[in-house]
């Protein structure tokens, strides 16, 4: 399987922090903590030294990367549920516009940042984002088999993913107040060195550095062999990894960066990174409920996401920070069947919601 490494990652303009340390999320095996963690999904977190206010910890803001390197002697993946097929069919309601392509924006502006104690807490609680609803588009997601895709087709296909997604979340960034740059996504079939750092094999990364995309041609390795096969998997990675790109244009992953710092133990900043985790899992299921009846989405793919979902919180010392599969699998269905992005409002959850 797979072996995380912490790759030291910097927002534009803003000051490196030396000794950051990464979330990110699980792989088919039990983590390692600290130096090596096994994961399948690699996602963005922004960490603050702390400082005597909020503007002064905005200004001295970095990104840590987490990424998949080689690893062996790892334990099984959790047991499966779920994995199914089926013929019928779950949808909301019709789907409505156009889902076009787009050019990405290869140098995007910063995304505001909160300067008060009471914009971090507006930005996680009540923020606009949450007053918006989704509204179906015509994107169809199709299947791509990463086994035997080329490097171009592979590249091919996630961009017009990111399309699906832009023309989803789009409307919605934009009636909240914000703006919402496409990202590329960048393939590569060797390790690269990005504005994130050294990027390894079997990887998916957002780089808040640039605001962009990579995803590593054998990110296919890193999965369970009963998943590879399976409709949205791969699909699910970059849709939770746009998730945190929907935070970051919106305040909502620096503010909760600002949270974590001032917390009183760790314990309770990591308490702070399940709810960021866990709201990224949210925004991916109500993505996919955006799509789901232009892409004829089957009881069975939706069931097969959740389990993806269960399974990477079954893994005990990764629960810790990203939440047990229950709640993880909890907040994706509560994504998948409402178009309001409110649902996703995990800052606001009870505690045990979030563990």
């Amino acid at each position: 399987m797979a072996d995380l490494r912490k790759l030291p990652r910097q927002a534009p303009g803003l000051t490196p922090l030396a000794g950051s340390a990464p979330a990110s999320w699980s792989s088919a095996a039990a983590p390692k903590r600290r130096s090596i963690l096994p994961r399948l999904i690699l996602i963005v977190v922004v960490l603050l030294i702390v400082a005597p206010t909020v503007s002064a910890l905005i200004s001295r803001l970095s990104v840590s990367q987490s990424a998949y390197s080689s690893g062996n002697n790892e334990p099984a993946w959790p047991q499966q549920t779920a994995i199914v097929a089926s013929s019928s069919t779950a949808g909301p309601v019709s789907p409505t516009g156009p889902a076009p392509a787009g050019t990405p924006d290869l140098h995007p502006d910063n995304p505001p940042q909160p300067q008060t104690q009471a914009e971090v807490q507006q930005a996680l609680t009540q923020n606009t984002i949450y007053q918006q609803s989704i509204i179906p588009t015509n994107c169809q997601i199709v299947s791509i088999d990463l086994t035997s895709s080329s490097h171009d087709q592979i590249e091919s296909h996630m961009n017009a993913f990111v399309d699906c997604l832009m023309a989803t979340w789009t409307p919605v960034i934009i009636q909240a107040g914000f703006q919402l740059p496409h990202p590329s996504v960048t393939v590569y079939s060797q390790e690269v060195n990005s504005p994130c750092g050294i990027l390894p094999m079997e990887n998916a990364v957002y780089c808040a550095a640039d605001q962009q995309i990579y995803f590593a041609a054998d990110l296919v390795d890193a999965m369970p062999a009963a998943m590879r096969a399976l409709r949205y998997m791969t699909e699910a990675v970059i849709a939770h990894e746009f998730g945190h790109t929907i935070q970051y244009r919106t305040m909502i992953l620096t503010s909760n960066s600002v949270m974590e710092n001032q917390a009183a133990s760790q314990a309770e900043k990591m308490g702070w990174g399940r709810r960021l985790e866990m709201q990224a899992d949210c925004l991916a299921g109500v993505f996919f409920n955006s799509v789901s009846v232009s892409s004829n989405m089957t009881t069975a793919d939706r069931d097969n996401i959740l389990a993806l979902f269960t399974s990477l919180g079954g893994v005990q010392s990764f629960s810790d920070d990203h939440g047990t599969g229950a709640n993880r699998s909890s907040w994706v269905a509560a994504g998948l069947n409402s178009a309001a992005v409110g649902t996703c409002s995990t800052f606001t959850a009870p505690d045990a919601q979030v563990g």
